[in-house]
């Protein structure tokens, strides 16, 4: 008897970790989730999510900073991207080599188009290109100084409600 109520207890803990994560997700392909922390303790609560998603994948949660203070998890075959946002956080997990970034779509100073050598149409076109280059940059682990330059990697963007997310990758998905 005490066995079946333990294994209950799994299941059912098992059950409410996956609600909370299906709940989250906001975008899924075969290699990649993104999911959408709302939250006032952006990185506490993006930390808290992420160690669950590993433990529901079998996987220790070991952070070490790379070049340019992007984080890896160095102890699991799956990575993350965090970008941060005004009420929350958007995180992407998955295998392969990944950056995302986010941001609110919203009235901006158009003299910066300028300077990056754009003409964009309206305010959803701005922030596409600037969430795109931005991933970019993390993927290949440069800084922002290099916004101009011909950045390797492919791009996809998505909306979930007021923000444009743009995820980067090595390889055309």
């Amino acid at each position: 008897m005490e066995f079946m109520e333990k294994d209950m207890i799994q299941k059912t803990l098992y059950m409410e970790a996956f609600n909370l994560i299906k709940n989250k997700r906001i975008y899924q392909d075969e290699n990649l989730d993104i999911f959408y922390i709302k939250s006032d303790k952006k990185k506490e609560d993006s930390y808290n999510f992420l160690k669950e998603l590993y433990k529901n994948v079998g996987e220790n949660f070991y952070i070490k900073r790379e070049k340019y203070h992007r984080p890896k998890n160095i102890l699991s075959k799956y990575n993350y991207s965090i970008t941060y946002v005004k009420d929350g956080s958007f995180i992407a997990f998955g295998k392969g080599n990944f950056a995302i970034d986010a941001e609110e779509i919203k009235a901006y100073d158009k003299n910066i188009n300028k300077i990056l050598k754009i003409n964009p149409k309206n305010e959803k076109e701005f922030f596409e290109f600037f969430t795109r280059k931005e991933a970019l940059i993390k993927l290949n682990n440069l800084m922002l100084t290099n916004i101009l330059d011909d950045l390797k990697g492919y791009t996809k963007s998505i909306i979930h409600n007021k923000y444009i997310i743009s995820i980067a990758r090595e390889f055309e998905k």
